[in-house]
């Protein structure tokens, strides 16, 4: 079938894409390439909440582009999540010791803040279930030490 054709050889230039840049692609992006396959992702999460997308297109995508029913608006803040993510593992693994907030450079200091912010979305239920298992995935221990407010919480 054509439309199949087309439509896969679209998804694979998303997946190349993504190969590429390590992200899907924006529709609100400067890069005319990289906003028409943006586009095209935002048209198939269209298309599958108003249930014109074929089970079959739906199946692939999930499979190759994980991310595509997040909204860009959303993708963006998910991917600055993501690299803070990765600055705390680096910097855990550079000197051997979580963040400190006091007597420490700026830099530092943001990341403590934002560990200590991830910390306080767990023990409130606000942090998503795959930040949690992004957290624990690349951070063991990173919920710190029991405290005494933290068993009022639980």
């Amino acid at each position: 079938m054509d439309r199949d054709r087309d439509w896969k050889r679209r998804l694979h230039e998303v997946m190349a894409f993504r190969l590429r840049h390590g992200r899907r692609p924006l529709h609100a992006s400067a890069d005319e390439h990289e906003m028409r396959l943006g586009e095209w992702i935002t048209a198939q999460r269209s298309d599958d909440r108003l249930g014109k997308l074929a089970g079959h297109r739906r199946r692939w995508t999930d499979e190759n582009v994980p991310d595509w029913r997040i909204p860009d608006r959303d993708l963006a803040g998910a991917v600055k999540w993501r690299q803070q993510l990765e600055r705390v593992r680096k910097h855990r693994e550079r000197t051997g010791r979580w963040p400190k907030v006091w007597k420490t450079p700026d830099a530092e200091r943001q990341l403590a803040n934002w560990l200590l912010t991830q910390r306080a979305r767990a023990r409130q239920g606000r942090l998503r279930i795959e930040s949690v298992e992004a957290l624990e995935a690349q951070l063991p221990g990173w919920r710190g030490r029991r405290t005494h407010y933290d068993s009022l919480l639980h």
